[in-house]
């Protein structure tokens, strides 16, 4: 650090940013191990730890996540400040932009796809489309 011990705007954008991974992937996998995901039918977490052994994993997690708040707060980092409307839009942006790239029409990059295919993947994307219209509709 510099004599006025502040660290360089640049390193402390990347510091911060760093910092924010740190959390995210502490929540993920504290999510993960409070077996959050048991409901979901896309993607299947099977459980393979032990009460003693997921213990040991929130100790150091709840450690790690200690030592991420002291390197934050000792260098002065910046958080980075978000309005839930901003994030939600973000999201439901970046949904409709998946579910349009799933378009039939799209799918032909992959290979043929029969017209019938086509027209049932069309109406399931079209009703995901339909109901994210509707949350955006709650931001505006």
């Amino acid at each position: 650090m510099t004599s006025k011990n502040k660290l360089q705007d640049n390193h402390t954008r990347s510091l911060s940013v760093t910092s924010k991974l740190i959390e995210k992937s502490i929540n993920e996998i504290e999510s993960i191990l409070k077996q959050d995901y048991k409901n979901n039918f896309v993607e299947i977490i099977e459980p393979v730890y032990s009460n003693e052994e997921r213990e040991k994993f929130f100790e150091l997690l709840k450690e790690l996540k200690e030592a991420n708040r002291k390197m934050f707060l000792s260098l002065k980092l910046k958080p980075n400040r978000l309005t839930e409307d901003r994030v939600m839009f973000a999201q439901l942006n970046y949904l409709w932009t998946i579910l349009l790239d799933s378009k039939s029409e799209k799918l032909h990059r992959y290979g043929d796809l029969a017209e019938q295919d086509g027209e049932i993947v069309d109406e399931h994307i079209d009703k995901l489309l339909a109901i994210i219209e509707k949350l955006k509709q709650i931001i505006a």
